[in-house]
Protein backbone atom coordinates (compact mmCIF):
# COMPACT_ATOMS: atom_id res chain seq x y z
CA UNK A 1 0.00 0.00 0.00
CA UNK A 2 2.55 2.42 1.18
CA UNK A 3 6.16 2.91 -0.87
CA UNK A 4 9.46 5.05 -0.67
CA UNK A 5 9.99 7.19 -3.74
CA UNK A 6 13.35 8.38 -3.99
CA UNK A 7 13.90 11.36 -6.19
CA UNK A 8 16.62 12.17 -8.73
CA UNK A 9 17.85 14.81 -6.51
CA UNK A 10 18.65 11.98 -3.95
CA UNK A 11 15.44 13.41 -1.56
CA UNK A 12 13.26 10.36 -0.12
CA UNK A 13 9.49 10.46 1.05
CA UNK A 14 6.65 7.87 1.72
CA UNK A 15 3.37 7.33 -0.44
CA UNK A 16 0.78 5.62 -1.18
CA UNK A 17 0.40 3.59 -4.49
CA UNK A 18 -2.77 5.62 -5.42
CA UNK A 19 -0.69 9.09 -5.45
CA UNK A 20 0.83 10.58 -8.61
CA UNK A 21 4.54 10.98 -8.40
CA UNK A 22 3.91 14.92 -9.12
CA UNK A 23 6.94 16.80 -7.31
CA UNK A 24 4.69 19.20 -5.22
CA UNK A 25 7.88 21.09 -4.04
CA UNK A 26 8.38 22.54 -7.50
CA UNK A 27 11.92 21.81 -8.24
CA UNK A 28 11.03 19.58 -11.38
CA UNK A 29 12.51 16.23 -10.00
CA UNK A 30 11.38 13.23 -11.04
CA UNK A 31 11.03 9.53 -9.52
CA UNK A 32 14.08 7.57 -9.82
CA UNK A 33 12.80 4.18 -8.05
CA UNK A 34 10.15 3.00 -5.77
CA UNK A 35 10.45 0.81 -2.66
CA UNK A 36 7.74 -0.59 -1.11
CA UNK A 37 6.95 -0.13 1.96
CA UNK A 38 5.09 -3.05 3.59
CA UNK A 39 2.76 -3.03 6.39
CA UNK A 40 2.87 -5.24 10.01
CA UNK A 41 -0.20 -7.35 8.16
CA UNK A 42 1.09 -7.53 4.70
CA UNK A 43 4.52 -8.98 5.98
CA UNK A 44 3.08 -11.59 8.33
CA UNK A 45 0.83 -12.41 4.93
CA UNK A 46 3.98 -12.66 3.01
CA UNK A 47 5.13 -15.43 5.21
CA UNK A 48 4.49 -19.05 5.22
CA UNK A 49 2.25 -19.76 8.22
CA UNK A 50 4.41 -23.45 8.21
CA UNK A 51 7.49 -24.92 6.94
CA UNK A 52 7.13 -28.52 6.49
CA UNK A 53 11.11 -30.01 6.62
CA UNK A 54 12.56 -33.50 7.00
CA UNK A 55 15.55 -33.31 9.33
CA UNK A 56 17.98 -36.19 10.19
CA UNK A 57 14.59 -38.69 8.60
CA UNK A 58 12.45 -36.77 10.92
CA UNK A 59 9.71 -35.01 9.22
CA UNK A 60 9.17 -31.61 11.20
CA UNK A 61 6.38 -29.21 10.98
CA UNK A 62 7.81 -25.89 11.59
CA UNK A 63 5.22 -23.03 12.62
CA UNK A 64 5.67 -18.94 12.20
CA UNK A 65 5.49 -17.85 15.72
CA UNK A 66 5.65 -14.32 16.68
CA UNK A 67 6.28 -13.51 20.57
CA UNK A 68 6.62 -10.09 22.28
CA UNK A 69 10.19 -10.33 24.30
CA UNK A 70 9.13 -7.84 26.71
CA UNK A 71 8.13 -4.14 26.30
CA UNK A 72 10.45 -3.23 23.24
CA UNK A 73 11.37 -6.86 21.77
CA UNK A 74 9.75 -9.02 19.19
CA UNK A 75 10.51 -12.07 17.98
CA UNK A 76 9.66 -13.89 14.84
CA UNK A 77 10.91 -17.85 14.44
CA UNK A 78 9.92 -20.76 13.02
CA UNK A 79 9.51 -23.62 15.39
CA UNK A 80 8.59 -26.75 15.60
CA UNK A 81 7.78 -29.73 18.27
CA UNK A 82 6.27 -29.56 22.31
CA UNK A 83 7.06 -27.11 24.74
CA UNK A 84 9.14 -29.50 26.06
CA UNK A 85 11.31 -30.27 22.89
CA UNK A 86 11.46 -27.03 20.90
CA UNK A 87 13.25 -27.14 17.88
CA UNK A 88 13.87 -23.48 16.37
CA UNK A 89 15.18 -23.63 12.86
CA UNK A 90 15.30 -19.94 12.35
CA UNK A 91 14.66 -16.61 14.56
CA UNK A 92 15.13 -13.09 14.44
CA UNK A 93 14.29 -10.12 17.13
CA UNK A 94 14.05 -6.52 16.50
CA UNK A 95 12.75 -3.23 18.51
CA UNK A 96 10.19 -2.79 15.67
CA UNK A 97 7.98 -6.15 14.75
CA UNK A 98 8.48 -4.64 11.39
CA UNK A 99 11.70 -5.28 11.25
CA UNK A 100 11.81 -8.85 12.12
CA UNK A 101 9.24 -10.18 9.80
CA UNK A 102 11.47 -8.62 7.05
CA UNK A 103 14.20 -10.20 8.38
CA UNK A 104 12.60 -13.54 8.10
CA UNK A 105 10.81 -12.92 4.78
CA UNK A 106 14.30 -12.01 3.68
CA UNK A 107 15.94 -15.14 5.23
CA UNK A 108 13.33 -17.59 3.36
CA UNK A 109 13.68 -15.78 -0.03
CA UNK A 110 17.38 -16.44 0.19
CA UNK A 111 16.71 -20.25 0.71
Amino acid sequence: MFYWRIWDDGSIDCAMWDEDDFDYRGTGNKVKEKIPAYTVIELIHSLPASIGLKIEGKELDYMLMICKGNSDWYAVSYEAGTSDDVNILQEFGNRKLADALVEMLIWLKTQ
